[in-house]
């Protein structure tokens, strides 16, 4: 047993030995891979580097001054990391070997070269964005081994090739912020932490923001967290992004190779999720609040997303502000959820429910031509269950009188009609008169128009030519639910 403890023992040291001695006749060789590793990574454009320093004994990397200018129809765009630090792993270093690094890998392995990678005021820059993070933290860095024998023969791969190749655990970022200093459209974005889970060359399994800040002109948006989920960017469609970056002028074939990659693509990201978005520290703006929102991209077709909203608040200041006809005497703030979907993409459908507590269900189908975006088909209803009322309530304190002037409304809206036509008016005031649901549908035999020939339609009092209505009155007069909701004699 001890003659077998000594011989592992000295099996170890041998290793050890050899791996140190491998890595002093291996410096330069690293330092030149890293070198061109990071060049073909940088993207088009120039870069340069101050240098790359890698100490034998303790496998630790130093990259120094690294930068980058890049030339785009937005003019110059340019990246800069002071100093980058990092760890060789020792099959990083076996890999290097020309022998033994081809007798333990293939061209598809995955090698973990670098572990622990820390880098600090990392910075990129462009005309109108500026965009800095005070940290970054790497965890271990794979890359796949026939793109480290290309860094080995001096050759730099194409770009989209060489991200592609590489695989990183997660990335841990503090401090992120985003400006933008177009004056049309100033905003400052800030995260007080970024991580990255599992990202495999240009997709990720997710992205995670927390305590974001949103600083817009007279108002800031906070959220506590930001994901994005399953994100993916082929090869090819990186390259065609590269490219809509460069100075050269676009061509119709071009644009078209671009399409082309992102429907092929797929959804960019599968889930992208919001929490507890409010809105702090406005000047003069009533605040809001929303817990979740998820956009859902539900197959593999770009074109077909959902939306779904929970737990949203609106202020009694907030109505006010934005001129929602709701009387909100007893209401501290409207409770809002909403479902949505959109898809297609010859012919586009797109549905919503939205649920206003104690006010309303209000739920659409809307179809659309894919090639005009003209409506050939529209569904609306609307399920009261308190709304009316509080509309007539900012119209009158008196009921019956509320009453009256909301039919009258609604017949106004058909004062354009034909017979035909008017008996759409007359059943949304039968609505009125005692709300219950209404349902409007586009009649079949109106032709596919535009949102402006709709809009054109209802401001020239033909609802009814655009629309048939379905009623089903409620159990109640539109004066005896307001006056049960806000009692007799006020």
């Amino acid at each position: 047993m001890k003659h077998l403890l000594l011989s592992l023992l000295a099996l170890v040291l041998l290793v050890c030995g050899l791996t140190v001695a491998a890595s002093f006749f291996l410096k330069s060789t690293v330092e030149d891979m890293t070198r061109e590793a990071i060049m073909s990574m940088a993207g088009p454009g120039e870069s340069a580097l101050e240098g790359v320093t890698f100490s034998p004994l303790t496998r630790e990397i130093t990259i120094t001054g690294w930068r980058t200018r890049h030339s785009t129809t937005d003019g110059p765009v340019s990246a800069h990391a002071p100093t980058v630090h990092g760890k060789v792993t020792f099959r990083g270093v076996f890999a290097c070997m020309p022998v033994l690094g081809t007798l333990i890998n293939n061209a598809d392995t995955m090698v973990p070269v670098l572990d622990n990678v820390r880098a600090r005021d990392l910075a990129w820059s462009s005309a109108e964005r500026h965009v800095t993070l005070a940290r970054v933290e790497v965890g271990t860095v794979r890359i796949r081994f026939g793109l480290l024998q290309q860094y080995t023969l001096g050759l730099r791969p194409p770009f989209a090739q060489a991200v592609s190749g590489i695989h990183v655990d997660r990335v841990d970022a503090d401090n992120l912020t985003l400006v933008l200093a177009n004056p049309q459209n100033a905003m400052q974005l800030s995260s007080k932490t970024m991580e990255i889970k599992d990202a495999r060359g240009t997709g990720a399994k997710s992205c995670t923001f927390k305590n974001v800040t949103w600083t817009l002109p007279g108002e800031i948006l906070t959220s506590r967290e930001v994901t994005l989920n399953d994100i993916r960017v082929s090869p090819a469609l990186l390259s065609e992004l590269v490219a809509l970056t460069s100075k050269r002028p676009r061509t119709p074939r071009a644009n078209t190779h671009l399409v082309e990659a992102l429907v092929a693509n797929g959804p960019i990201v599968a889930r992208a999720g919001l929490r507890d978005l409010e809105r702090t520290g406005a000047r003069n703006a009533a605040p809001f609040f929303m817990e979740n929102c998820d956009l859902v991209w539900t197959d593999d077709k770009p074109f077909n997303v959902e939306a779904h909203v929970r737990g949203m608040r609106l202020s009694q200041r907030f109505v006010q502000e934005n001129a929602l006809p709701v009387n909100m005497d007893g209401m501290e703030e409207i409770h809002l959820e909403a479902d949505l979907a959109s898809s297609g993409i010859t012919e586009v459908r797109e549905t919503g429910l939205v649920r206003l507590k104690d006010l309303a269900d209000i739920s659409y189908t809307l179809d659309l031509d894919g090639a005009t975006m003209n409506v050939t088909g529209l569904v609306l209803t609307l399920r009261d269950y308190g709304l009316m009322a509080r509309m007539a309530r900012t119209i009158s304190p008196d009921p019956h009188a509320a009453s009256m002037l909301l039919k009258a409304s609604a017949n106004s809206l058909c004062q354009g009609d034909d017979e035909k036509g008017r008996q759409t008016c007359e059943r949304i005031a039968d609505f009125v008169d005692a709300p219950g649901s209404l349902t409007l549908k586009r009649r079949a035999d109106v032709p596919p128009a535009s949102m402006v020939e709709l809009a054109l339609n209802v401001l020239s009092a033909r609802l009814g030519y655009l629309f048939e209505a379905e009623v089903t009155q409620g159990g109640a007069s539109l004066t005896t639910q307001t006056e049960k909701i806000y009692g007799l004699g006020r």
